[in-house]
């Protein structure tokens, strides 16, 4: 699924030579977030122009209310 929407995600920006800055959403420790984090680090070595500027996640008993807060 994440291979997807980072094709989408090429797609909108342009194609090639791809720039921009983003925040991305991650919580350690579930498996299938892990599975996608795996993904999202080789897009972005494929594409250096992608920065990430923040990133948000806690595994915890509240996590939901913890992202969302910031």
């Amino acid at each position: 699924m994440m291979k997807g929407v980072l094709e989408q995600l090429a797609s909108d920006l342009g194609g090639s030579e791809l720039s921009a800055d983003v925040i991305y959403v991650d919580a350690p420790g579930y498996r299938s977030l892990d599975s996608r984090d795996t993904v999202w680090q080789a897009f972005l070595k494929e594409n250096p122009g992608i920065k990430t500027v923040a990133t948000f996640g806690a595994v915890n008993p509240d996590t939901v209310a913890q992202v969302t807060d910031h």
